[in-house]
């Protein structure tokens, strides 16, 4: 008996020592104390308890935020954005001062080692692995983005994706959240036109989740982008049956059809997206029957 209330003491201890370092850290970004400041507090912690969750959320969040900052740029073409137009003294344009994020490698990499650490001890945290795919697409390492993508798939598989979130509660609508943070990942890959690993998350999806029109329309996208359209149009053509009145569907199968010189199974599908779309989707679809007439 008294050696279950010391086990449970020791326990009590560590915790409230790891929500004190916690504390702190939050602390003293919300004080914005110098980096080194914050980072012995991570030092610290480390060496006092290296089995809390929270560090490795804290040392990844402190490491990384450090790896991606925002500075002042000079150049001579205009950027994105905001941006201050420099003239000299005859009104004429010399240049343009824009903010441009700074990527610093040394902090990407302490940070990336950190959520390694957290997800070898933690794997079923899923936050950490979620953590992990954003920076890497931040940083546009897509290949890895991609397989560490694949591998938090296969995992979530292999625990019939009952996942833990934050404070290691169990992740409610799981199957909801997965498809939903997947879709923006794919996005990140559709934005930098890398189509090979768009394919390669969208066919993994389809055979997790098959029957998804939304899985199976972004994977027809993949070889719309190609235009491979016999293959486009057979996803698409699947993901209508599941959802008939989905326009974006409709409109890609229309596409397809008149890129095939096929005009009067594209005027059908037109003819379906104008019947079933708002009053924005309605005017996309009769300027394309109008055209096709």
């Amino acid at each position: 008996m008294k050696k279950s209330f010391i086990v449970l003491l020791l326990l009590s201890t560590f915790v409230g020592k790891s929500q004190d370092f916690f504390e702190k850290f939050k602390k003293s970004l919300k004080e914005k104390e110098p980096f080194e400041k914050t980072e012995a507090i991570i030092k610290e912690w480390e060496a006092k308890d290296s089995n809390d969750p929270n560090l490795y959320v804290a040392a990844f969040n402190l490491y990384f935020s450090e790896s991606r900052k925002e500075v002042l740029a000079l150049d001579t073409k205009p950027g994105k954005g905001e941006q201050l137009e420099l003239k000299d003294e005859k009104n004429n344009t010399v240049g343009y001062l824009h903010s441009t994020n700074l990527r610093v490698d040394s902090f990407f990499d302490t940070s990336i080692k950190y959520i390694d650490q957290g997800i070898a001890k933690f794997p079923k945290r899923l936050d950490l692995r979620f953590g992990k795919i954003f920076a890497l697409g931040d940083f546009k390492k897509l290949d890895e983005f991609t397989n560490q993508i694949i591998n938090t798939l296969d995992y979530s598989v292999s625990i019939n994706h009952k996942w833990l979130w934050k404070e290691n509660k169990p992740l409610e609508d799981e199957i909801i959240f997965i498809k939903s943070a997947i879709q923006d990942y794919q996005n990140t890959l559709f934005n930098n036109e890398d189509i090979k690993n768009l394919r390669k998350v969208g066919l993994k999806m389809d055979s997790i989740f098959p029957n998804d029109e939304v899985i199976l329309s972004t994977l027809g996208t993949s070889y719309l982008l190609e235009e491979n359209y016999s293959e486009a149009l057979t996803i698409f053509l699947k993901a209508n049956k599941i959802n008939p009145k989905d326009t974006i569907i409709l409109n890609n199968i229309a596409f397809s059809y008149s890129k095939s010189n096929d005009t009067i199974n594209a005027k059908k599908y037109y003819q379906l997206m104008y019947d079933n779309g708002d009053e924005k989707q309605k005017k996309i679809a009769k300027e394309k029957l109008d055209k096709l007439k």
